[in-house]
């Protein structure tokens, strides 16, 4: 890790308390079960204040940890997401930062902010997340799972990607709603690999049919395609 460093975070948690809305915090709290140090700053102005914090001394900032907040936790993610950095110290921080997650906003929004266009980095990354397919920790699942999603949906991975989707541990709802979105898009993006993965799935019931219901939600779906859906469902 880069050495420690000191800063003065006084700005960033001014920054927050101006932005807090207590109408959105009552809403968004109400949409992350457990989460109970919201202050109700929206994703726009975090990812404002992240770049913000991007173009000072944001090393020091994510060696500093700052978690007193939901929404510190959730600028840590879109900073080592977003700064600045080579990948390979992107990753220790990355590492440094999974056991924080805590709940399904702070792992898909951070999912999401990864820049991986450059191959090398898709390639980097991809080694460094297969490991936490079998992390004990259930939003460290979830994060592979949605990073799956997020970047690799293409034809190289996709076989990869459905064998993930039946060895990741389930059991754990934010895990197994994970895998039905990762598996209803990859349906609605590739229709005959996702079908002939249907047929013959060994996903539990639970999974299976979140998935196919997430495919009749797709706006994208072919409309002659719902029958065929709705008679794949288990009873």
């Amino acid at each position: 890790m880069p050495e420690e460093k000191t800063m003065d975070f006084a700005w960033v948690r001014q920054f927050l308390s101006d932005n807090a809305e207590a109408d959105y915090q009552k809403f968004s709290a109400g949409l992350v079960p457990g989460c109970d140090n919201m202050l109700g700053v929206r994703i726009p102005k975090l990812r404002l204040l992240a770049k913000q914090i991007c173009r000072q001394d944001f090393r020091a900032f994510l060696q500093a940890k700052p978690d007193e907040y939901f929404e510190e936790i959730m600028l840590q993610g879109l900073v080592l997401a977003s700064a600045k950095m080579p990948m390979d110290e992107r990753l220790q921080w990355l590492a440094g930062f999974l056991p924080q997650i805590a709940n399904w906003s702070i792992c898909d929004c951070t999912c999401t902010t990864f820049n991986l266009k450059k191959p090398q980095d898709a390639r980097q990354m991809y080694s460094f997340l297969l490991p936490y397919a079998n992390s004990p920790l259930p939003f460290a699942r979830r994060f592979v799972l949605v990073m799956l999603l997020a970047h690799y949906l293409q034809p190289d991975y996709l076989t990869d990607i459905l064998r993930l989707i039946e060895e990741i541990a389930g059991g754990e709802y934010y895990v197994d709603m994970a895998k039905a979105w990762l598996l209803s898009t990859l349906f609605v993006k590739y229709r005959e690999e996702g079908l002939a993965y249907l047929r013959q799935s060994r996903l539990d019931d639970f999974t299976y049919n979140k998935s196919l219901q997430k495919i009749l939600e797709s706006r994208r779906m072919l409309p002659e395609d719902k029958e065929l859906i709705r008679s794949l469902k288990r009873k």
